[in-house]
């Protein structure tokens, strides 16, 4: 059995359709009948602020790329502020990414109340000197990328899903792990999860807390391969923007290559034994 290793530390880490809509009658001046143009037509727009956790060239740079390519795909954005925005968008950027990635930005749709109202973590594939340099093919990709994905965020909130129940938790993704570990990982936290009465939600979903789990497999010494599996849990709320509140650690020694197959009762066992620790993070997050 995977031992139950967790401990958590303080962790800093850190949706939008528009279109415009014009039809009706030319207006007639002075006449008596109400004119059809004479209220202003809806504009469902978005504000892409800049990102925190990089240099401000940089910041600025990837916010107006975003805007720019939401723009093309017929989400009328803007970068930095913008009076009147049906939404704010805010990127948080972390550097704890697992490779190829080199870091992550961790994406919240705000409504015009301050309400998150949906999420993306996106995953920035490259080498670290193109990233830190600011490279525009890069830039461009990862704008592009972005736009996409959060176009169906924005979509989303545009149909009015639900506010997340209070507590919910959405398993966003399992990085590094060898064989099937990350695909085996996510299905057997999501049972375990439910199974202890948790309130879980699809990944992409609003939700209270994501969890996401990065696993590192060590070198093969001596016959045998150390494990660790850092969880971490972000909450998204409407003051803080992927407001850190913890992470549980597990850490093993496995036969060598044991895991670069299929995980199996591995990854049920390691679940199981995080549960608790994640249980704690958030109770703890909740004033318990």
């Amino acid at each position: 059995m995977f031992p139950r290793a967790l401990c958590p530390y303080s962790l800093l880490v850190v949706m939008v359709a528009g279109w415009l809509a014009a039809c009706g009658e030319l207006p007639r001046p002075f006449h008596d009948e109400a004119n059809p143009l004479a209220q202003p037509e809806e504009v469902i727009d978005v504000a892409v602020v800049p990102l925190s956790g990089v240099p401000v060239p940089m910041a600025r740079r990837v916010a107006a790329a975003v805007a720019y390519h939401l723009g093309r795909i017929d989400i009328p954005a803007t970068d930095g502020v913008a009076t009147g925005a049906r939404y704010r968008l805010t990127g948080t950027v972390t550097d704890d990414a697992v490779a190829p990635e080199v870091a992550i930005v961790h994406w919240t749709l705000f409504d015009a109340d301050g309400n998150a109202v949906g999420v993306h973590d996106q995953g920035i594939s490259g080498s670290v000197a193109e990233w830190e340099g600011g490279d525009s093919n890069l830039i461009g990709q990862v704008a592009v990328d972005a736009a996409t994905a959060l176009a169906r965020v924005i979509a989303d909130a545009e149909v009015g899903i639900a506010p997340p129940p209070a507590g919910s938790l959405a398993v966003e993704a399992v990085r590094g792990a060898p064989g099937d570990g990350n695909r085996a990982l996510m299905q057997a936290i999501r049972r375990a999860l439910v199974s202890n009465g948790m309130p879980v939600v699809e990944a992409g979903q609003p939700s209270a807390y994501r969890l996401m789990g990065d696993v590192d497999v060590a070198p093969p010494q001596a016959g045998r391969q150390a494990v660790r599996i850092v969880w971490r849990v972000v909450a998204v709320d409407g003051t803080q923007v992927g407001r850190a509140v913890g992470r549980a650690a597990q850490e093993n020694l496995v036969a060598a290559g044991s895991l670069d197959g299929a995980w199996g009762d591995a990854a049920i066992a390691i679940s199981a034994a995080a549960v608790s620790g994640i249980a704690d993070i958030l109770k703890r997050d909740n004033g318990g």
